[in-house]
């Protein structure tokens, strides 16, 4: 199988595959540019360019350092992913919070679920969207879990980490956060690079709920294979804030992060697919639908 093979040979697949996707494919390459035109409207074309061309070279490294984790074992994950700052998590732990931790689709989210070699008696979980493909879904909740963190579909995540709790299990609660929500009721608007942006709102709600503390996750390249994730606390008792006051703080980081090294976020999700309006329009329609 092509996991098995070195991560050096991988980047190699990796390198093909980018020509692949970029030149011969140009997957979606419209909707890239479209984004970038947005957050960076006072860039030039050369500019952009170069920041397309990074990300495309770094999304073909993503997907092939996902099926890696197949084959790549606890040490070597030790070695390819640090954290930094990770002290606050024991730190809310031993005041008797949980932890809700607001990442991004940026770096190498999927390496993030090898946190729990790092921690003892804290339980790491992860909030995901169920596959239609039962095949692919088993495989990637296979990796998710490999290196110990518990995942759990969206659905049921709240009722999830309130069983962690009502059991005394200490935990970190993991959701990705930048993209959009798809329910009327699970979306908050917030101005994202001067743009008007339906987020999901899931993270302030269960923190708040939960009265957690609340951290950003700031996921760094440090090298080709080797990341960081660094820990910025956005609040230690979201019981303090209200939902939206916790999500303009994660906003708030994301935007920081994308605007330093922009090549790492993923430009290729439709992120302004609809304007407001527009999205109240679908929804009514679809009431008058049913």
């Amino acid at each position: 199988m092509i996991t098995l093979l070195p991560m050096r040979v991988l980047y190699v697949i990796s390198d093909i595959f980018f020509i692949i996707t970029y030149f011969i494919a140009g997957y979606r390459k419209k909707i890239v540019r479209k984004n970038m035109a947005v957050v960076f409207p006072q860039k030039t074309k050369a500019e952009l360019k170069r920041i397309e061309i990074k990300f495309y070279r770094h999304f073909c490294d993503q997907i092939i350092e996902t099926l890696a984790l197949v084959h790549l074992n606890k040490n070597q994950m030790k070695k390819r992913v640090t954290f930094k700052n990770l002290d606050k998590i024991t730190q809310y732990k031993n005041e008797g919070r949980d932890t809700v931790m607001c990442l991004a689709h940026y770096g190498n989210w999927e390496w993030i679920t090898s946190m729990p070699n790092y921690l003892q008696n804290i339980v790491v979980t992860s909030a995901y969207r169920p596959l239609q493909n039962k095949l692919a879904d088993n495989l990637m909740k296979k990796i998710r879990e490999k290196y110990g963190t518990v995942v759990s579909p969206m659905k049921i995540y709240f009722k999830t980490l309130l069983e962690m709790r009502n059991n005394n299990r200490p935990f970190i609660g993991t959701l990705i956060a930048d993209q959009s929500a798809p329910t009327r009721d699970g979306r908050i608007w917030i101005d994202f690079f001067g743009r008007e942006t339906n987020f999901f709102v899931g993270p302030g709600k269960m923190s708040v709920k939960l009265k957690t503390a609340v951290i950003f996750l700031r996921v760094n390249r440090l090298r080709r294979g080797y990341y960081e994730g660094e820990i910025i606390e956005l609040t230690s008792d979201a019981s303090k804030n209200n939902e939206e006051e916790i999500m303009a703080m994660y906003v708030e980081q994301l935007e920081r992060l994308i605007t330093e090294q922009p090549q790492y976020w993923l430009w290729s999700h439709n992120r302004w697919k609809r304007t407001r309006e527009q999205s109240e329009h679908v929804i009514k329609r679809t009431k008058h639908a049913n």
